[in-house]
């Protein structure tokens, strides 16, 4: 059994919708590009994804994804995995055998703290090409750096940290006097909360 069926396992119920499925998985597979190359396998896989994610918008019968399909099939040949893009989508194909003959692969107890291999990530692309949720990948627009899931079509942002740069941002473009107001406003109706709350009130030091 693979990684991502025993995960589909655990993680699928009825009241489990689709989207909310690959969401998950789509969390996990950020991680894995979010984390330093560790190795070729890692730069490998982090290249099939970016081909597959160029390979969604072109006609399965183009010249052009063709071309792109070789690509991924290149890297795909020097990993010792079994997936394989075919032109109708992924599919799995017999592998070499490997040498001592690796045992039954069983998903990790914590998955959000346990490492993605290059392995899982490739069967996670392979999943989210095949419910055509690659396109929701996506690099936050304000670091330009971390990937993540849109489970919305409106989300460009990785985090609330960067929601509220953003936010800051078009505020001073549009209105940079009325935004820095706005934000002194703010500033003394929370310093007044503050002061008002019993709990809150800084105790003062005692003088040596």
């Amino acid at each position: 059994m693979t990684v991502l069926k025993a995960l589909n396992r655990l993680s699928r119920s009825p009241r489990t919708s689709p989207m909310a499925h690959d969401a998950r998985l789509g969390a996990l597979l950020a991680r894995f590009l979010n984390t330093p190359s560790d190795g070729p396998e890692h730069e490998r896989v982090a290249q099939i994804f970016r081909f597959e994610r160029q390979l969604e918008s072109l006609e399965p019968s183009s010249r052009a994804a063709g071309n792109w399909r070789k690509a991924i099939n290149a890297h795909c040949s020097e990993l010792r995995v079994v997936p394989w893009r075919r032109p109708d989508g992924w599919g799995w194909r017999p592998a070499a055998p490997i040498s001592p003959t690796p045992g039954p692969v069983t998903p990790p107890f914590d998955l959000e703290r346990a490492p993605i291999t290059p392995t899982f990530a490739l069967e996670l692309i392979t999943h989210l090409a095949s419910t055509h949720g690659l396109g929701r990948m996506r690099q936050c627009d304000v670091c330009r750096e971390k990937w993540f899931f849109a489970a919305t079509g409106k989300k460009v942002v990785c985090s609330g940290r960067c929601r509220s740069a953003k936010y800051r941002q078009e505020a001073l473009q549009a209105d940079p006097e009325g935004y820095r107001e706005e934000h002194r406003a703010k500033m003394r109706e929370w310093r007044a909360i503050l002061n008002g709350h019993q709990n809150l009130k800084r105790k003062k030091k005692p003088r040596r």
